[in-house]
Protein backbone atom coordinates (compact mmCIF):
# COMPACT_ATOMS: atom_id res chain seq x y z
CA UNK A 1 0.00 0.00 0.00
CA UNK A 2 1.13 3.28 -0.95
CA UNK A 3 1.79 6.17 1.55
CA UNK A 4 -0.91 7.92 2.98
CA UNK A 5 -1.56 11.64 1.58
CA UNK A 6 -1.95 13.86 4.68
CA UNK A 7 -4.58 17.10 3.45
CA UNK A 8 -3.87 19.95 6.18
CA UNK A 9 -6.95 20.28 7.54
CA UNK A 10 -10.64 19.75 6.41
CA UNK A 11 -12.25 19.71 2.75
CA UNK A 12 -14.37 22.98 2.59
CA UNK A 13 -17.06 20.51 0.75
CA UNK A 14 -16.36 17.11 2.03
CA UNK A 15 -19.00 15.27 -0.15
CA UNK A 16 -17.84 17.36 -3.47
CA UNK A 17 -13.85 16.41 -2.57
CA UNK A 18 -14.23 12.68 -2.11
CA UNK A 19 -16.79 12.64 -5.10
CA UNK A 20 -14.27 13.95 -7.44
CA UNK A 21 -11.58 11.46 -5.89
CA UNK A 22 -13.75 8.55 -6.16
CA UNK A 23 -14.51 9.92 -10.06
CA UNK A 24 -10.61 9.63 -10.71
CA UNK A 25 -9.94 6.21 -8.94
CA UNK A 26 -13.37 4.48 -7.87
CA UNK A 27 -13.94 3.31 -4.76
CA UNK A 28 -10.31 2.53 -4.53
CA UNK A 29 -9.23 4.57 -1.44
CA UNK A 30 -10.82 5.44 2.17
CA UNK A 31 -10.47 7.97 4.69
CA UNK A 32 -9.35 8.87 7.74
CA UNK A 33 -9.94 12.09 10.16
CA UNK A 34 -7.14 13.32 12.60
CA UNK A 35 -7.35 16.17 15.26
CA UNK A 36 -5.93 18.82 12.44
CA UNK A 37 -5.85 16.66 8.60
CA UNK A 38 -8.11 14.45 6.89
CA UNK A 39 -6.01 11.46 5.89
CA UNK A 40 -6.81 9.53 2.30
CA UNK A 41 -5.36 6.26 1.78
CA UNK A 42 -5.13 4.73 -1.75
CA UNK A 43 -4.93 1.00 -2.77
CA UNK A 44 -2.06 1.29 -5.67
CA UNK A 45 1.05 3.27 -6.25
CA UNK A 46 -1.14 4.24 -9.63
CA UNK A 47 -4.18 5.26 -7.60
CA UNK A 48 -1.80 7.30 -4.96
CA UNK A 49 -0.60 9.15 -8.30
CA UNK A 50 -3.96 10.49 -9.86
CA UNK A 51 -5.08 11.54 -6.41
CA UNK A 52 -1.58 13.50 -5.94
CA UNK A 53 -2.50 14.81 -9.45
CA UNK A 54 -6.07 15.91 -8.43
CA UNK A 55 -4.86 17.80 -5.19
CA UNK A 56 -2.52 19.61 -6.97
CA UNK A 57 -4.82 20.46 -9.89
CA UNK A 58 -7.87 21.83 -6.67
CA UNK A 59 -4.98 23.96 -5.30
CA UNK A 60 -5.24 21.85 -1.85
CA UNK A 61 -2.56 21.82 0.92
CA UNK A 62 -1.32 18.19 1.53
CA UNK A 63 2.24 16.16 2.01
CA UNK A 64 3.02 12.64 1.60
CA UNK A 65 5.99 10.70 1.82
CA UNK A 66 8.09 8.77 -0.65
CA UNK A 67 6.80 5.32 -1.46
CA UNK A 68 8.50 2.27 -0.02
CA UNK A 69 9.76 1.36 -3.75
CA UNK A 70 11.76 4.74 -4.31
CA UNK A 71 13.19 5.16 -1.17
CA UNK A 72 17.24 6.04 -1.55
CA UNK A 73 19.97 5.18 0.88
CA UNK A 74 22.79 7.68 1.85
CA UNK A 75 26.59 7.02 2.29
CA UNK A 76 29.91 8.91 2.77
CA UNK A 77 32.28 9.41 0.37
CA UNK A 78 35.79 9.88 1.68
CA UNK A 79 38.85 10.29 0.17
CA UNK A 80 38.93 12.61 -2.49
CA UNK A 81 40.83 15.35 -1.63
CA UNK A 82 41.16 16.62 -5.28
CA UNK A 83 38.04 17.68 -4.58
CA UNK A 84 36.10 16.76 -7.65
CA UNK A 85 33.09 18.19 -8.68
CA UNK A 86 29.99 15.91 -8.02
CA UNK A 87 29.32 15.81 -11.71
CA UNK A 88 32.76 14.22 -12.51
CA UNK A 89 32.35 11.49 -9.47
CA UNK A 90 28.66 10.65 -10.81
CA UNK A 91 30.48 10.21 -14.35
CA UNK A 92 33.00 8.31 -12.82
CA UNK A 93 30.13 5.97 -11.14
CA UNK A 94 28.74 5.70 -14.04
CA UNK A 95 31.26 4.56 -16.70
CA UNK A 96 33.35 2.50 -14.54
CA UNK A 97 30.91 0.88 -12.22
CA UNK A 98 27.55 1.01 -14.21
CA UNK A 99 26.26 2.34 -10.93
CA UNK A 100 23.85 5.08 -11.03
CA UNK A 101 24.02 7.65 -8.12
CA UNK A 102 20.62 9.59 -7.46
CA UNK A 103 22.09 12.85 -6.19
CA UNK A 104 25.53 13.66 -4.63
CA UNK A 105 26.56 16.98 -2.65
CA UNK A 106 29.84 17.72 -1.41
CA UNK A 107 29.14 17.95 2.23
CA UNK A 108 29.85 21.35 4.13
CA UNK A 109 31.36 22.40 7.45
CA UNK A 110 34.47 19.12 7.24
CA UNK A 111 37.79 19.57 7.32
CA UNK A 112 38.24 17.36 4.73
CA UNK A 113 36.37 17.09 1.37
CA UNK A 114 33.43 14.95 2.49
CA UNK A 115 30.59 13.65 -0.06
CA UNK A 116 27.13 12.63 0.42
CA UNK A 117 25.97 10.21 -2.36
CA UNK A 118 22.04 9.34 -2.60
CA UNK A 119 21.51 6.04 -4.18
CA UNK A 120 18.79 3.30 -4.78
CA UNK A 121 17.74 1.29 -1.82
CA UNK A 122 19.53 -2.01 -3.05
CA UNK A 123 22.79 -0.40 -2.70
CA UNK A 124 24.65 -1.38 0.47
CA UNK A 125 27.46 -0.27 2.22
CA UNK A 126 29.10 -3.83 1.67
CA UNK A 127 28.89 -3.77 -2.01
CA UNK A 128 30.24 -0.55 -2.53
CA UNK A 129 33.08 -1.60 0.13
CA UNK A 130 33.70 -4.66 -1.91
CA UNK A 131 32.90 -3.41 -5.14
CA UNK A 132 33.73 0.38 -5.44
CA UNK A 133 37.27 1.18 -3.97
CA UNK A 134 38.77 3.53 -6.27
CA UNK A 135 37.00 6.81 -7.78
CA UNK A 136 38.66 8.63 -10.16
CA UNK A 137 41.81 7.01 -9.66
CA UNK A 138 41.69 7.83 -6.10
CA UNK A 139 41.48 5.10 -3.11
CA UNK A 140 38.29 5.90 -1.26
CA UNK A 141 36.21 5.11 2.12
CA UNK A 142 32.35 4.19 2.27
CA UNK A 143 30.10 5.03 5.69
CA UNK A 144 26.62 4.86 6.18
CA UNK A 145 25.36 8.37 6.75
CA UNK A 146 23.88 8.55 10.03
CA UNK A 147 20.90 10.87 10.25
CA UNK A 148 21.00 12.37 13.78
CA UNK A 149 17.64 14.02 14.00
CA UNK A 150 14.94 12.65 15.65
CA UNK A 151 12.35 14.46 13.33
CA UNK A 152 12.51 15.89 9.56
CA UNK A 153 11.03 19.50 8.98
CA UNK A 154 9.83 20.78 6.26
CA UNK A 155 11.37 23.75 4.51
CA UNK A 156 8.33 25.01 2.61
CA UNK A 157 5.39 24.60 4.97
CA UNK A 158 7.99 24.16 8.01
CA UNK A 159 5.86 21.67 9.67
CA UNK A 160 7.21 18.84 11.57
CA UNK A 161 7.48 15.29 10.18
CA UNK A 162 7.69 15.34 6.46
CA UNK A 163 9.96 16.57 3.89
CA UNK A 164 9.83 19.39 1.48
CA UNK A 165 9.78 17.26 -1.57
CA UNK A 166 6.66 15.82 -1.31
CA UNK A 167 4.57 19.26 0.53
CA UNK A 168 2.46 20.42 -1.91
CA UNK A 169 1.31 23.49 1.27
CA UNK A 170 1.32 27.19 0.84
CA UNK A 171 5.34 28.52 1.80
CA UNK A 172 5.67 29.78 4.97
CA UNK A 173 8.71 31.81 6.00
CA UNK A 174 11.13 30.00 8.56
CA UNK A 175 12.08 33.75 10.07
CA UNK A 176 9.02 35.52 10.06
CA UNK A 177 6.05 33.29 9.29
CA UNK A 178 4.85 35.19 6.14
CA UNK A 179 3.59 33.16 2.91
CA UNK A 180 6.52 33.03 1.27
CA UNK A 181 9.26 30.69 1.42
CA UNK A 182 12.19 31.61 3.37
CA UNK A 183 14.71 32.62 0.75
CA UNK A 184 12.59 35.48 -0.60
CA UNK A 185 12.28 36.65 2.82
CA UNK A 186 13.01 40.59 2.83
CA UNK A 187 13.79 41.14 6.40
CA UNK A 188 17.04 39.81 6.34
CA UNK A 189 18.16 39.17 9.92
CA UNK A 190 14.92 39.95 12.10
CA UNK A 191 15.33 40.83 15.74
CA UNK A 192 11.77 39.74 17.09
CA UNK A 193 11.08 36.40 14.50
CA UNK A 194 7.77 34.51 14.35
CA UNK A 195 7.27 30.84 14.36
CA UNK A 196 5.13 29.26 11.78
CA UNK A 197 3.77 26.68 13.91
CA UNK A 198 3.15 28.23 17.04
CA UNK A 199 3.69 31.95 16.59
CA UNK A 200 5.83 32.13 19.08
CA UNK A 201 8.54 35.01 19.03
CA UNK A 202 11.71 32.38 17.53
CA UNK A 203 12.58 30.79 14.12
CA UNK A 204 10.20 27.85 13.25
CA UNK A 205 13.13 25.55 13.25
CA UNK A 206 14.22 26.50 17.08
CA UNK A 207 14.08 23.17 19.25
CA UNK A 208 12.47 25.58 21.84
CA UNK A 209 9.64 25.77 19.82
CA UNK A 210 6.83 23.71 22.09
CA UNK A 211 5.36 22.46 19.09
CA UNK A 212 8.83 20.50 18.21
CA UNK A 213 9.05 19.75 21.71
CA UNK A 214 6.10 17.80 22.18
CA UNK A 215 6.34 15.94 19.02
CA UNK A 216 9.66 14.67 20.32
CA UNK A 217 7.95 14.09 23.47
CA UNK A 218 5.83 11.46 22.03
CA UNK A 219 8.89 10.22 19.68
CA UNK A 220 10.53 9.10 22.98
CA UNK A 221 7.54 7.51 24.46
CA UNK A 222 6.94 5.58 21.49
CA UNK A 223 10.64 4.48 21.68
CA UNK A 224 10.09 3.64 25.19
CA UNK A 225 7.21 1.74 24.23
CA UNK A 226 8.73 -0.57 21.72
CA UNK A 227 11.83 -1.44 23.90
CA UNK A 228 9.54 -2.60 26.82
CA UNK A 229 7.73 -4.93 24.36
Amino acid sequence: MPPPIIVHGFFDNYAQAVGKIQKEIGNNFTVKFTKNNTNIFCKSKEQWTKVNKLLNEQQVEFHTYIPAEEKTHAFVLRGLDQRPTPKEIAEDLENNYNLLADKIYEMKGTARPLYLVVMDKNITIDKLEKHIRIVLYTKVQWERHQNNKLIVQCHRCQEWGHATSNCHANPKCLKCAGPHLTRECEHGHLNSPKCANCNGDHVANSTMCPIYIKKIEFINQLRQTKDTK
